[in-house]
């Protein structure tokens, strides 16, 4: 009857409300025999006792398992979010196609990532090419990433402003060389990156770095990079695989730093567009920074 399936209904959803188990008490057999479609009090009565009696096993029979399975449901997400400490990944430059972007991703959670264990990450993008940057930002997956695209209306003045019109309007030498305009080009990405960094973590969207890794976007690695497990705690050291004092030349491509050294990689951009409007850029970052080529602590030492 009509009265026999809407409590068949109301039966479902108070039972599916109980939990899993109540699932498996879903509905209401009907009878075979003639009492099934009786009609009158008696009828209703008895149907309602017998909803009441199922509702009431199921209940007491998923109270035991809640009580198992709470602690464990408390305990297990803060023991898989717990990291020792956090590396940021600051990678700019040009990118050179998908395929390379790709490649570089993969590379560095496989040889950076993977073997770090008990790390977090969070990553950041300054590329100057929106669609590459979206394309990097998805093969990092669900490491927290944060490009120039998504922070383009957050951004200062100094870098909101296309780096082509910044050098125009900086009254440049007509005799400085293309290889000391693209490094200046690559400066202002490194400052645009470490911004991106910093900006993040005041607003609390990403947590504070301990230690912070520049690479770029081409860069690919072909072995495990093991990271020291800190960096001497000098504001004015950035650690590089090859510096050559005399030269004022580092190997720039793939840089490590502190938290408290890491603006300092801001910072290069001004000093060599100071330099480069006196028509005395290097070809590499300036001298003002302390480069290092050994990370060590008391515990192990890494060589970049």
């Amino acid at each position: 009857t009509s009265e026999i399936r809407a409590a068949e209904a109301c039966t479902a959803v108070a039972l599916a409300g109980a939990g899993p188990l109540g699932l498996v008490h879903v509905g209401v057999r009907r009878r075979r025999d003639s009492r099934s479609t009786r009609r009158g009090p008696s009828a209703h009565r008895e149907l309602r006792i017998y909803m009441r009696v199922r509702v009431r096993v199921a209940q007491l029979l998923l109270l035991p398992l809640l009580l198992i399975a709470l602690p464990l449901w408390r305990r297990a997400p803060a023991e898989a979010t717990v990291a020792s400490s956090v590396v940021a990944i600051e990678i700019s430059g040009a990118a050179r196609g998908r395929s390379s972007l790709a490649a570089t991703a993969a590379a560095l959670g496989s040889h950076v990532m993977q073997p770090a264990a008990g790390r977090g990450f969070t990553v950041l993008v300054w590329l100057e090419d929106a669609p590459s940057e979206a394309f990097l930002e998805s093969a990092f997956g669900r490491t927290p990433t944060l490009t120039r695209l998504r922070a383009q209306s957050q951004l200062p003045p100094d870098l909101s402003t296309p780096t082509d019109a910044l050098l125009a309007a900086a009254g440049l030498p007509e005799a400085l060389g293309r290889v000391e305009r693209n490094t200046l080009r690559m400066l202002r990405k490194m400052a645009g990156c470490e911004w991106l960094r910093r900006h993040a973590e005041a607003e609390r969207a990403f947590p504070s770095a301990t230690l912070v890794l520049r690479t770029r976007p081409d860069l690919l690695l072909t072995a495990p990079l093991p990271l020291p497990p800190t960096l001497p705690a000098s504001a004015s050291a950035v650690y590089a695989p090859w510096h050559c004092a005399s030269a004022g030349l580092a190997f720039d491509q793939l840089l490590a730093a502190t938290a408290a050294s890491a603006p300092l990689l801001q910072r290069l951009f001004g000093e060599a567009l100071a330099n480069a409007s006196s028509g005395a850029l290097a070809s590499a970052p300036v001298p003002s920074v302390a480069f290092s080529t050994t990370t060590s602590s008391s515990s192990s030492s890494s060589s970049f």
